[in-house]
């Protein structure tokens, strides 16, 4: 890459740290954009620049235009599709980090207390009807921070338990979820502290996203295959994007190849 040239790093994520990173080690200009604040703390001592806040598809083409943007590297979540379908629409040359994910079909067709759905409507539907025969079902969402709104109108049909991030209580109290049936903390970084969270609030039905290694799907398939907990999880948006490579060596080898 050219000095002139100023990547747009679509942030937020663990995968957006390395490729700043990298990007740093390469000595190219870059620019992380972020939703909150507190996710800026992802590149502490890192030299690009952060950007904290929304962009929509009346404030980007000015923005871009400001930051002298000429490239894109999108590590965004899988799940944030609205940002990527926006980035690529701005016609500028586009690579998308997209994390490993997870092969679900020998899973499920192995294990039938292990489900996919493909939608939010399917997911909470499929939660609402337990394998096991229970008048109400006892659901722990580790969906994160914006699925919550979806059971509050569910609220009386289960009882639900919500993990998330700490720095997300207040505004899932904000949302009507109630303090005490929240979970404020970090995923559990073994199966075994997994497990015994599910057995300590007797769940029977776990949902979550297909979001690969990063978002610890391994380790709840693993929990739910141990003790038979229903999980159900939601596969990841069908997306196509221009460019894609899977892991740092390949985002090395991409950068190596462009003109210098």
């Amino acid at each position: 890459m050219a000095e002139s040239q100023r990547v747009w790093l679509i942030g937020g994520t663990s995968d957006s740290r390395a490729v700043a990173r990298l990007l740093s080690d390469r000595q190219i200009p870059w620019i992380a954009t972020v939703v909150s604040p507190r996710a800026q703390r992802l590149y502490k001592n890192l030299p690009g620049k952060i950007y904290a806040g929304p962009l929509t598809s009346e404030t980007l083409p000015d923005w871009l235009e400001q930051h002298r943007i000429t490239h894109i590297i999108d590590a965004s979540h899988p799940f944030a599709v609205e940002v990527s379908t926006m980035a690529i629409s701005t016609c500028r040359p586009y690579l998308r980090y997209e994390r490993p994910a997870v092969d679900l079909v020998p899973i499920t067709a192995k294990h039938p207390n292990i489900i996919a759905v493909n939608s939010w409507e399917d997911l909470f539907a499929q939660a609402l009807h337990p394998m096991r025969a229970r008048q109400q079902p006892r659901i722990l969402l580790t969906t994160g921070l914006k699925s919550l709104h979806r059971a509050i109108p569910l609220w009386h049909q289960a009882q639900w338990w919500a993990r998330i991030l700490p720095s997300s209580e207040a505004a899932a109290i904000a949302l009507g979820f109630p303090r005490d049936r929240l979970l404020p903390q970090l995923p559990p970084k073994d199966i075994a502290t997994e497990q015994g969270q599910w057995r300590a609030l007797n769940i029977d039905t776990v949902l979550t996203k297909a979001s690969g290694e990063a978002g610890k799907l391994p380790q709840k398939i693993a929990a739910a295959i141990a003790q038979q907990t229903r999980l159900l999880i939601l596969r990841r948006p069908l997306m196509s994007y221009p460019q894609q490579v899977r892991s740092i060596e390949e985002l090395s080898d991409h950068l190596n190849a462009r003109p210098k």
